[in-house]
């Protein structure tokens, strides 16, 4: 058996593996973890109060919203603003639908669902395609 070539793999890293563990984290991506915990304490909310399918709609639009709101506000308050491109507002509009929806299933009557729900879903099938065209121009 040869042996020369042993020692030259032992790190990896210089080989241009990536791995996810040991390359550096976007600062945005550390907030990932507000999605589930929102979902969890909507679905606690909503066993209470009878209502849970609508609260994990609502606690999953609140983790979303605040999954963008976080970074943005940190990132105006260092001074740098908002990025091109950036995924907070569309996280942040998806979060806002995801509640709009959970409230509604609560108190809204069911005759209008049929409605509403697509309505949103083109609205924002619209508002990306739009953002999308406006990007690449």
């Amino acid at each position: 058996m040869n042996t020369e070539n042993c020692g030259a793999v032992t790190n990896a890293g210089g080989m241009g593996s990536t791995n996810g563990m040991t390359e550096p984290r976007n600062d945005d991506e550390k907030y990932g973890f507000v999605l589930p915990a929102g979902a969890m304490i909507g679905l606690g909310t909503g066993f209470l109060v009878g209502h849970p399918v609508p609260g994990v709609l609502v606690g999953a639009g609140v983790g979303l919203l605040a999954a963008g709101l976080i970074p943005a506000v940190r990132r105006l308050s260092e001074g740098e603003g908002m990025r091109r491109g950036d995924a907070t507002a569309m996280l942040s509009l998806i979060g806002t639908f995801l509640i709009l929806v959970g409230v509604g299933l609560a108190l809204a009557p069911a005759v209008l669902w049929p409605y509403v729900i697509p309505g949103l879903m083109i609205l924002m099938g619209l508002g990306t395609l739009v953002r999308g065209l406006r990007t690449t121009a």
